[in-house]
């Protein structure tokens, strides 16, 4: 793991910020038409909006306490021209558990499980075009945490609409790859920050989804586990979610495509020495419902759950104390 650390002639600017919301998120409770997808878009993670001049160096800090640093003559736009004066810097914060169900955001890289630090997405525009880095090492990026790990990586994410449910989405996990600039393929190591405490200090050489973890190992045997709910209850109209606190990851469980009629939701399999609990939310017939549950996964096991009607805020407030 690099160890050293990344020295960027900090200059702190005017910084305009502004969190976006939508329309849906403003009117709350007062919408009628509620569907999964709007659900998700209200209760996802914010995108906090940064005002910055690429003249200087300088960095932006969001609401749970990501910092991003970048030096002067950072951004580039599609035809590699380097790019001046202001600039908007899109941020979300998805660090817990409870912020990836929230955002509809998976931890896992096929049928493994990954150990997360946390998430973010980011991105750079001006006038409304999206922007590059110039490379490696002209921005990093600081995640606080309570339990510094240094087996940590990098995974870039990639958002893959679901072919079979209409607004639905999956995002794809790639481990960040050596390049020629540098060897190694894990630019994450920990610090210090007076104002957070402990800091996972991420070195990206692009943009987007950008996740701190590494592949979960266990000796232990793999179980499939599956939930079964009553029958009005299907992937058109429900998301339900393994839990795994221990390791901050969710991974979704799934009914097959194939066979219409077996009407229970299965996982991949999972490590039997790992905490787990499962989460479903709802939209039928304009109407929220809810459910969640602890699961020992000991063994083969199948679930019971039948979920209630909730409100929006029931549903969001039950996630975040998950």
């Amino acid at each position: 793991m690099k160890k050293g650390i990344l020295l960027l002639s900090i200059a702190v600017m005017g910084i305009f910020y502004a969190c976006e919301k939508d329309e849906e998120q403003v009117n709350g409770e007062q919408e009628t038409n509620f569907t999964l997808t709007s659900f998700f878009k209200r209760a996802a993670a914010p995108t906090q909006v940064f005002y910055v001049n690429t003249d200087t160096a300088s960095f932006i800090t969001g609401e749970k306490g990501v910092r991003v640093y970048f030096n002067q003559n950072t951004f580039y736009d599609n035809a590699n021209n380097p790019i001046n004066g202001s600039i908007e810097i899109h941020l979300r914060e998805i660090l817990t558990y409870n912020d990836m169900i929230l955002s509809g955001i998976t931890t896992n890289v096929g049928n493994d499980l990954l150990v997360s630090g946390g998430q973010v997405y980011l991105m750079a525009y001006q006038n409304g075009s999206p922007l590059n880095i110039s490379g490696w090492g002209v921005l990093y990026f600081t995640v606080p945490t309570d339990n510094p790990d240094p087996n940590m990586g990098i995974y870039y994410g990639t958002m893959m609409a679901n072919q079979e449910i209409d607004g639905d989405s999956n995002i794809i996990w790639n481990v960040r790859q050596p390049s020629a600039i540098d060897s190694f393929a894990s630019v994450i190591y920990t610090s210090y920050d007076s104002s957070f405490g402990e800091i996972y200090v991420v070195v990206p050489d692009s943009l987007g989804f950008i996740n701190c973890d590494y592949p979960f190992t266990s000796s232990n045997p793999r179980v499939k586990c599956s939930l079964l709910l009553p029958e009005e209850y299907s992937q058109y109209n429900t998301i339900s979610y393994l839990v795994f606190p221990q390791i901050n990851s969710i991974a979704r469980l799934s009914q097959s495509y194939l066979d219409t009629t077996d009407k229970q939701f299965y996982s991949f399999p999972i490590p039997n020495d790992l905490s787990v609990k499962v989460a479903t939310i709802s939209v039928i017939d304009s109407v929220y419902y809810y459910s969640n549950s602890p699961l020992e996964p000991v063994s083969e096991t199948t679930i019971s759950l039948v979920p209630v009607e909730a409100s929006y805020n029931d549903i969001v407030n039950a996630i975040q104390n998950l």
